[in-house]
């Protein structure tokens, strides 16, 4: 599985890759493989799945890892979900009155994490299909 980032720190990896057999046991490639949404509270600051570990100005609050799957049928069975990809987000940010804290996700974040990555299934799909029809 090939990964990137849309960050552009210095010192910060660009392109990534996971091998699925390999690595099977790293957070990133179970979300992926078995289509399971991982939440992580309050992880390690060392946490680093191995491979990228993002950089955050606090120590990690929590970690949210949501495989990404090409739409579907809803006729479909879960288990015939194919996946393109994962996204990860780390530490959300709480702001009030200038002052900011780093909290945890709530599951309100979890709902609208979940239709972020059905769109970038749908708005991928379109475009592999329409990259295949030239």
């Amino acid at each position: 599985m090939y990964a990137t980032t849309g960050t552009e720190e210095k010192n910060t990896k660009i392109e990534t890759f996971y091998f699925i057999e390999k690595e099977k046991d790293r957070k990133t490639v179970r979300s992926f493989t078995k289509n399971e949404i991982l939440f992580l509270t309050n992880p390690p600051d060392d946490l680093t799945d191995g491979k990228y570990k993002e950089s955050v100005s606090e120590s990690r609050k929590s970690v949210i890892i949501i495989p990404i799957s090409e739409p579907q049928s809803p006729h479909v069975k879960k288990d015939k979900v194919r996946n393109i990809g994962v996204l990860r987000v780390v530490n959300k940010i709480l702001t009030k009155d200038g002052i900011i804290k780093y909290g945890t996700f709530s599951w309100e974040d979890v709902c609208i994490l979940e239709y972020a990555v059905e769109m970038i299934g749908v708005i991928a799909f379109l475009y592999k299909k329409n990259t295949e029809k030239r």
